[in-house]
């Protein structure tokens, strides 16, 4: 089954990034991308990730994992270099309210933090579905090097406009046609 590309607004959720490793730290640097509420737990943290959280004062506790650690938090990212902790993790949260990532137990993930690229207010997310890794980090080069910087500018002035114009059909027709003209001359 393919995973729906969706575009969480993390307002309010609180995340907890269990593990200190490489893995924690990829998936840490994403989400620094969109939000500055995520604690992270664990025995040791790699220098970079250290640096991640003094740089964006993180909540950040160096100890064992207990299973109450979870306890007031939305959105789970589950990075232990343990994969028995992992899947007691996920037993422990299994029918439970979590949003939950799992680096080794994908079976047991509710969504993956995939490749996106983000300029400005422009985010394109990218997957292959796990299928093929390095198409998406090279798609994400090229497609960086192919999107003009004249389409951050456009999406500045729609966004503006947007808030002059009354809502309704007219206003989605003239985008529409606008947003068509745009697109057709950078062609």
């Amino acid at each position: 089954m393919a995973n729906c590309p969706m575009f969480l607004n993390l307002k309010g959720r609180k995340i907890l990034i269990l593990g200190g490793g490489e893995i924690a730290t990829r998936k840490l640097k994403v989400l620094l991308d969109f939000t500055k509420d995520i604690t992270v737990i664990s025995r040791s943290f790699s220098d970079e990730m250290q640096k991640l959280i003094k740089d964006n004062k993180l909540k950040n506790f160096k100890k064992e994992y207990k299973q109450n650690d979870i306890v007031g938090f939305n959105i789970l990212i589950v990075a232990f270099n343990d994969i028995e902790l992992q899947k007691q993790i996920a037993k422990q949260v299994e029918g439970k309210n979590y949003l939950c990532n799992f680096a080794d137990l994908p079976e047991n993930c509710d969504f993956n933090l995939g490749a996106y690229l983000k300029k400005e207010d422009l985010i394109i997310s990218i997957s292959t579905n796990g299928g093929a890794p390095s198409v998406i980090t090279q798609l994400k080069l090229w497609l960086d090097k192919k999107i003009p910087n004249s389409v951050i500018d456009f999406i500045k002035e729609i966004k503006k406009e947007r808030l002059s114009l009354p809502k309704g059909e007219e206003r989605m027709k003239y985008f529409r046609n606008k947003t068509k003209d745009f697109f057709d001359k950078l062609d």
